[in-house]
């Protein structure tokens, strides 16, 4: 089966999904004919930043000669950028315009970055260089100066999901809508990953899809699982957590899998606790029932109680395989953060 995320990716802006506010500019940059000699696209990774890249080519009529596209990863060196700029300097047709993609931006060696400078600050006429990184940071602050820089965001769940059915229904299959939100929340807001995964899925055949064929391809641990451990360790269950644990041994789930699960949520319970008004940025990930549910887990501790009992948690995670027996780990930790739980009460 060929991967969805290419057979799919966006081929114009009004395709591009959860990057309205990057659309908006670069589209009225065009009409306006203020389109800058440089940018620099940030944010995490998968989720649409090289492809809004050549639909800007596109759209400037740059032809397939004059858009270039160089990895920076490996293309890190001062050889290789001065060999760019000097394809920079060679003039295009009147009508045309040279783009040059540069991903992994961030890779490029102290030297590289500086001769790159040059071509930022005399840019050739109808020449765009497009900077794409995940790690904004790591850009020398001289070349961030001369690019406009265009933050990307993760895509939220809904759009994700909305997503993933529309390429279900173009593929003629049929996929439960729980198996597609599990999917999309496994994509943590990248929609390269939902769409690699929902190949993955599609790829064993099946005619009925069901959510376990999804949880054990994808290493998904079911969400109420996590809910209903942390609901029992608030409550001091110390006999039903331990239970609890044991089905888990008996299902054969794997603890760091659990653990990291467990981690991803205790994060949104401590974002929460810190501050309530966050609940409208962490709401893009969750369902209007789990969220309602996470801010209510949130009120039953002092957020520096969440706060030791992640730094426990994490701190299993790191130690898992150091364990001779399968969840003790998780066990450990699980005492540890009854006692502080305890101590506060």
């Amino acid at each position: 089966m060929t991967t969805l995320y290419r057979k799919y990716r966006p081929q114009k802006f009004d395709e591009i999904v959860g990057q309205d506010h990057i659309v908006t500019v670069l589209q009225n940059a065009l009409k306006q004919g203020r389109v800058a000699h440089g940018y620099l696209f940030t944010g995490p990774r998968g989720i649409g930043k090289t492809t809004t890249a050549r639909i800007l080519a596109r759209e400037l009529n740059c032809n397939d000669l004059d858009l270039i596209e160089v990895d920076a990863a490996s293309n890190r060196g001062i050889d290789e950028i001065r060999a760019l700029r000097d394809s920079a300097r060679i003039s295009t047709g009147e009508n045309s315009w040279r783009v040059f993609i540069l991903d992994e931006a961030h890779m490029l060696t102290p030297a590289a970055s500086n001769a790159l400078l040059k071509s930022l600050e005399e840019p050739p006429p109808q020449t765009v260089f497009i900077l794409i990184t995940t790690e904004q940071d790591k850009i020398m602050p001289t070349i961030k100066s001369r690019l406009q820089i265009l933050p990307f965001k993760n895509i939220a769940l809904s759009d994700i999901i909305l997503r993933l059915e529309q390429i279900a229904k173009k593929e003629k299959v049929k996929v439960d809508s729980k198996v597609i939100k599990a999917i999309a929340i496994n994509a943590n807001g990248g929609m390269r990953d939902a769409e690699s995964n929902l190949t993955k899925i599609l790829s064993i055949g099946k005619q009925v899809i069901l959510l376990e064929d999804v949880r054990h391809i994808l290493g998904i641990i079911d969400e109420h699982l996590v809910v209903k451990y942390i609901e029992m360790l608030f409550n001091g269950d110390k006999a039903k957590i331990f239970d609890f644990i044991k089905n888990l041994v008996d299902k054969g789930t794997q603890e760091k899998i659990f653990l990291k699960s467990l981690l991803e949520y205790w994060r949104k319970l401590i974002l929460i606790s810190v501050n309530p008004d966050i609940a409208s940025d962490i709401a893009s990930q969750l369902t209007k029932e789990d969220l309602t549910i996470i801010i209510r887990q949130a009120k039953k501790a002092s957020s520096q109680i969440l706060i030791n009992c992640a730094q426990i948690f994490l701190q299993s995670f790191s130690d898992s395989e150091k364990y001779p027996e399968q969840m003790m780990a998780l066990e450990i930790a699980t005492l540890q953060c009854l006692n502080l739980f305890k101590k506060t009460t």
